[in-house]
């Protein structure tokens, strides 16, 4: 028994290896301390935590049709990523596959302590002038703090995976100084930033847990809401393109809508027009508002999509995109028939905040697409219900 349960943690330990080594460096480059490294370290990276999980599939893995099922789909996605050029996104499929049977909420924990001690690194290094703070001067409104990151919405977006983390490992077990927390750092990272998005988001998600820390078994009464939350992708999807297809200037309340969201109608609708989709995927120069390790700003002419759903289906094709939307749909109905309520609620919520950021495709900013594939081809480890 004593040797069982060594091989249980032995068989998490590497898991845990290549993927906090994925998550953490994932994070570096994402901030200025991508001056010490750059392109050549995320491949190192990527090829270090492949060779790892496959060396954990080897020695550890017994598989099922479920297991062939996943390695056959996450071949296809890797196969597609590095011929489309993006190594980076192709390993995500190998980092959601290797943690389908090591049950989620682990997993929620470890990654939850390894963002929150590498954000802090990074933000108390900017603050003190250890790596760069670089401050984007506005002359409409206040001036953004990068907070050490290449772009001023990293710092929000990865306050809300930290949030969402959080809620769902502790639910109502989260004390009362932990909403206390993550209220006062939201505000102050929206206060440096000037990110509206992850600041709502992030508040909205607040309010959730604590109206589920007053009321724990609420969501067992709103059946058709969690119905509804299950269906979230394949409700995206469609109203996505609706928007950025059918998005008209002269249409005053596309116009005003395009002009809350900062343009990102328009930028879809442009990208869609300019480099359209293909079944399998195509390379596509987009060119956002993003900085190097240099602290330089991208050149040309923007022309970004924000909205992760357009951003998959253009850049993997609309039959990959199909393929993905429906897989998601169905784990979240997984959840939805499980009374994963919690898991279903958060899921939803990121899924909510990728029609407005394409982070949420990287499980540094996403965990979650881990715990999809946990619930549909894992071995069953998962907890029950949490109602």
């Amino acid at each position: 028994m004593d040797v069982r349960g060594k091989k249980i943690q032995l068989f998490e330990l590497m898991y845990y290896i290549p993927l906090g080594l994925f998550l953490a460096g994932g994070i570096l480059l994402d901030s200025f301390y991508q001056v010490y490294g750059g392109p050549k370290v995320e491949i190192m990276i990527c090829m270090v935590s492949i060779l790892l999980l496959v060396i954990r599939e080897i020695i550890f893995e017994e598989y099922g049709p479920a297991d062939w099922t996943c390695l056959i789909l996450t071949i296809f996605f890797f196969g597609l990523g590095v011929l489309i050029g993006s190594l980076y996104y192709a390993s995500i499929f190998f980092m959601i596959f290797g943690g389908r049977n090591i049950p989620f909420r682990r997993i929620a924990k470890f990654a939850l302590w390894l963002i929150i001690i590498v954000f802090v690194i990074v933000v108390v290094s900017a603050k003190l002038g250890i790596i760069r703070n670089y401050t984007r001067i506005e002359s409409d409104r206040s001036n953004r703090e990068y907070l050490g990151f290449l772009s001023a919405l990293y710092p929000g977006n990865f306050l809300f995976a930290i949030t969402g983390l959080a809620l769902y490992e502790y639910r109502e077990k989260f004390p009362l100084v932990g909403y206390l927390a993550l209220g006062a750092a939201d505000y102050w990272v929206y206060v440096m930033t000037n990110g509206r998005t992850s600041f709502y988001m992030t508040i909205i998600l607040l309010l959730c847990g604590i109206v589920l820390k007053i009321w724990p078994h609420i969501m067992t009464h709103l059946r058709a809401v969690n119905f509804l939350l299950a269906l979230t992708a394949p409700i995206c999807v469609p109203v996505s393109f609706w928007l950025g297809v059918g998005y008209n200037s002269d249409n005053p309340q596309m116009f005003s809508l395009n002009t809350l969201v900062s343009g990102r109608l328009y930028y879809m609708h442009v990208s869609l027009e300019k480099f359209g989709m293909t079944a399998f995927g195509q390379y596509i120069p987009w060119v956002g508002h993003g900085l190097n390790g240099s602290g330089v700003e991208t050149s040309g002419d923007y022309i970004y999509v924000d909205n992760m759903f357009i951003y998959f289906w253009q850049m993997y094709g609309w039959v990959t995109g199909a393929l993905a939307t429906v897989l998601i749909f169905l784990a979240m109905y997984h959840m939805y028939r499980r009374k994963k309520y919690y898991m279903l609620l958060i899921a939803a919520a990121f899924l909510l905040f990728g029609m407005m950021d394409n982070s949420m495709l990287k499980i540094r900013y996403n965990l979650f697409y881990i715990a999809m594939a946990c619930e549909l081809f894992g071995a069953g480890l998962e907890e029950n219900a949490d109602g």
